[in-house]
């Protein structure tokens, strides 16, 4: 195949697209073609970015609440804190920093009401280098260090506990004590240090923090701690330190890495965005199908034409090509058309910030985050489902006998 010829069954191709003012039928059925294939990309372009973006956003968050890496015993809820164990977890390669933390479950009793809720107790000189939480208070953020009686509790907890920074809470540990009288709960009264908000409801609706030594304090447990909570180097290569860290333990203590927590959520995150991708491709396929058609009704029209022409030299193969190109046009400008409006559309949803109920969907904002590698395969995915569609028709086209074709019209 020349360049020359090529050109030539573009430019038939062309004349085809345009379409004369007595085919406005056919002109209707390339423009609605067109913008089905415009919106099915548009739309992709906006799902997909919104999904990778709440999945990065996800991330973020998850991260900055929680540590790259939990090492907990293997047997048993409590153990002491251990100097030597501290140490191993951080000469293992990849190790920055190693917290002990002491987790458990409190009842927060106000006179608006009880609710359950995991407390945490960490050291905050440490943790402010481990985790976000400090960076995240909005009220009472130079009580952090002090070691104080009293907790830090997330807006949303904070709102349903009606309570502010200086208020006084009832505390009351999930935890059996014995004494002369029967089984007493160990109850105790807290000021409220600090309110923080992390962006993540499940956090700021369900958390509360205080200083390692008060939560040992109050669950009568003292040198007790849960686990460690570590920071590494490298996020993405959390799993491999997460062994390194377990076997060097020998397996006392097993290291969780931030993937193995949440390996259901972000398994069920990339499984949705593949089934939205499949079910949103089915709009571009709709519109393929008017290609096709308004390809065949070309054809008819255009019979006593595509005879002259085969008549007049020009190949079966060449035929095949005109038809083809007028398909990939139709693609090609719906997906450009497409491609335009989603990138457009995704920057104004990331400028303005659209506020969503954060109980249903974890975050409190829409985000949105576009990958270039998602344009290209929507794009490509959108063109190339348009020739596929245009290629049935066109090789009928091109098998078209010439004489009969001029006879018949």
């Amino acid at each position: 195949m020349t360049l020359k010829k090529l050109v030539f069954d573009f430019f038939i191709a062309l004349r085809y697209f345009r379409g004369k003012n007595n085919l406005v039928f056919i002109k209707i059925m390339n423009y609605i073609s067109i913008i089905g294939v415009a919106i099915g990309v548009t739309t992709l372009i906006i799902v997909l970015g919104v999904m990778n973006g709440f999945d990065d956003y996800l991330q973020s968050k998850i991260i900055g609440v929680n540590s790259h890496i939990t090492v907990m015993p293997v047997v048993g809820k409590y153990q002491n804190n251990n100097p030597e164990i501290l140490d191993k977890i951080n000469k293992t390669t990849g190790v920055i920093l190693t917290s002990p933390i002491f987790l458990d479950n409190v009842l927060l009793r106000s006179e608006y009401g009880s609710f359950a809720v995991a407390i945490k107790g960490v050291i905050p000189e440490l943790d402010k280098q481990i985790t976000n939480i400090y960076s995240s208070l909005i009220e009472g953020g130079e009580k952090f260090d002090r070691g104080e009686e009293g907790l830090f509790i997330g807006v949303y907890l904070a709102k349903r506990l009606g309570v502010s920074v200086g208020d006084e809470i009832t505390v009351i540990p999930a935890q059996i004590t014995y004494s002369a009288f029967g089984i007493m709960p160990s109850i105790k009264k807290f000021k409220i240090l600090g309110i923080f908000k992390t962006g993540m409801f499940e956090y700021d609706n369900s958390f509360a923090y205080s200083h390692l030594s008060v939560i040992q304090s109050l669950f009568k447990k003292n040198n007790a701690i849960t686990g460690y909570e570590v920071k590494i180097q490298d996020i993405h290569n959390a799993e491999n330190i997460a062994k390194k860290i377990t076997e060097t333990l020998n397996y006392e203590l097993i290291a969780y890495s931030w993937i193995y927590m949440n390996q259901n959520l972000f398994a069920a995150l990339k499984l949705e965005k593949l089934a939205m991708f499949i079910i949103l491709t089915l709009i571009i396929a709709v519109a393929a199908l008017n290609i096709a058609s308004s390809i065949i009704v070309l054809i008819v029209i255009k019979t006593k034409e595509i005879g002259i022409l085969r008549s007049l030299g020009v190949s079966q193969n060449s035929i095949l090509r005109i038809f083809l190109i007028k398909g990939l046009l139709i693609g090609i400008i719906g997906a450009v058309s497409g491609l335009i409006i989603g990138v457009i559309a995704s920057f104004i949803i990331q400028k303005y910030n659209i506020t969503i109920p954060g109980d249903v969907y974890y975050i409190e904002k829409l985000p949105i985050q576009i990958q270039i590698l998602d344009l290209v395969i929507i794009c490509g995915t959108a063109v190339s489902i348009c020739l596929l569609t245009s290629i049935y028709p066109a090789y009928r086209a091109s098998k078209l006998n010439p004489i009969e074709a001029i006879r018949n019209e």
